[in-house]
């Protein structure tokens, strides 16, 4: 790779945009266009540091709003053009200021890039929650800052990628069936969450298919109460970062008690709480296998005892 200033020309511009139609790009933002146009109508360009970037085919890896602005201008201005950049290096240029991490996963070529974008992050947000044993749900949002685009990026094009993928696809389902357009990105988190969880698939599935047509369902069976909860008024009236993080968190405890068999009459989870966990199934079946067993023999002393 090396850089120098070059006297960029309406046609050069015109040139490299031209190399780069059809390649993945971040969708191109008139406003930003406008804003570099003004910026040169007005007199006020500079030459800085920031300029273009060209891989080895002279397609443009950054500075695609600059050219654009500077072929519709009709002017020549001089450049830092740095050439022979390598591709995968958009992900990590400029990304703190103009670049989403949905930008990045557009480039990548993934679908619906906004949603991944977020779901990864409220999944980063339950890992920092998960590695601090106790924390409460009011910190939740402690750490958002401490979530970088490249943490997004790198879970989404990881080993886990394709979960949040698979996840956002069932998600769908959940919003058709539920009406609440809002409750897929959490969603998806939370069946990320079971995916990964040490619970047998069969109950996974469902778990997932009663939550959505709510068949076969009886008074206090807890995805009944899970439904009640997010499809009635009170879930409509909270703000959205509560319905993100009491959604995962009353995800997880109506999944628990539909392990263990437990029933409620409601589900609210307390901020003053740990955050919920999944449990480990064969070790809360083999406690309340215990615990049964226990009991009767309480049950079978007092007997002998009468």
């Amino acid at each position: 790779m090396h850089t120098t200033v070059v006297d960029v020309t309406p046609d050069m511009a015109q040139k490299w945009l031209n190399n780069t139609a059809g390649q993945l790009q971040r969708p191109r933002s008139e406003a930003r266009v406008q804003k570099w146009l003004a910026e040169i109508e007005s007199g006020n360009w500079k030459l800085t540091h920031q300029g273009v970037a060209l891989d080895d085919n002279e397609v443009i890896v950054d500075g695609q709003h600059r050219l654009e602005a500077l072929r519709r201008s009709g002017r020549s201005l001089p450049m830092q053009v740095s050439y022979g950049v390598a591709t995968d290096t958009f992900s990590v240029i400029d990304v703190g200021a103009t670049r989403t991490p949905g930008d990045i996963l557009h480039l990548a070529g993934f679908a619906n890039t906004k949603g991944l974008a977020a779901s990864a992050r409220i999944l980063l947000l339950v890992d920092e929650m998960y590695a601090a044993p106790g924390r409460v749900g009011s910190t939740f949002w402690t750490k958002r800052s401490l979530i970088t685009p490249q943490m997004i990026v790198e879970l989404v094009d990881g080993p886990r990628g394709d979960l949040i993928l698979n996840s956002h696809a069932t998600a769908d389902r959940f919003v058709r069936a539920w009406g609440r357009p809002g409750t897929k990105t959490w969603m998806a988190v939370f069946l990320v969450l079971l995916a990964e969880s040490a619970t047998p698939r069969d109950l996974q599935l469902e778990f997932v298919e009663r939550c959505l047509d709510g068949m076969y369902l009886k008074p206090g069976d807890s995805i009944a109460v899970l439904r009640r909860l997010v499809i009635g008024d009170s879930y409509g009236s909270w703000n959205n970062a509560d319905k993100i993080r009491n959604g995962i968190a009353c995800a997880i405890t109506a999944y628990n008690d539909y392990l263990l068999g437990n029933r409620r009459e409601i589900l609210r989870y307390r901020t003053d709480a740990p955050f919920p966990r999944i449990i480990n199934y064969k070790e809360a079946m083999a406690k309340k296998e215990a615990d049964a067993k226990q009991r009767e023999k309480e049950r079978e002393a007092d007997l002998v005892d009468a």
